[in-house]
C-alpha cells in the first residue's frame, strides 16, 4: 500500500493506492476510487486512473470538510452557493492536488 498525505481545508487526509485485488476485496470492483470521510481516506486501485476520478474523490473530501452532510435541508439556491464557494475558494487547490496524485500514481506505475 503506497500513498501520500494531503490537506483538505486544513485537515490531514491520506490518499492510498492499493493493488487492484486488495481494493476490490475492501471496496468492491464497481468503482475506481472511494472516499471514506470518517477515516479521512481516499483510496484508488493501482490500475488505470484518470484525473476526472481523482477530482471526483477529492471533491467528496472537500464537501465533507464543508459539512455537506449537514446541508441536506438547505434550499436549492443555498446548495448552489455552497458548490460555488467550494469551486471558487478551493477549485485551484483541488486541481493542484489531483495533479500531484497523478504524479505519485505514475511514479508507482514506473516502479513496478
Amino acid at each position: 500500500m503506497k500513498g501520500l498525505k494531503i490537506k483538505i481545508i486544513g485537515k490531514r487526509w491520506t490518499v492510498q493506492f492499493l493493488s487492484e485485488k486488495k481494493f476490490n476485496k475492501e471496496y468492491g470492483d464497481d468503482c475506481s476510487g472511494i472516499t471514506i470521510p470518517d477515516d479521512k481516506l481516499i483510496a484508488f486501485p493501482l490500475k488505470k486512473l484518470n484525473l476526472e476520478t481523482i477530482i471526483h474523490e477529492l471533491t467528496h473530501g472537500y464537501l465533507d470538510e464543508l459539512c455537506w452532510g449537514n446541508a441536506v435541508c438547505l434550499k436549492r439556491w443555498q446548495q448552489e452557493e455552497m458548490i460555488c464557494e467550494l469551486l471558487g475558494k478551493h477549485g485551484q487547490t483541488i486541481l493542484e492536488q489531483a495533479h500531484k496524485i497523478v504524479g505519485e500514481y505514475n511514479a508507482l506505475k514506473e516502479d513496478k
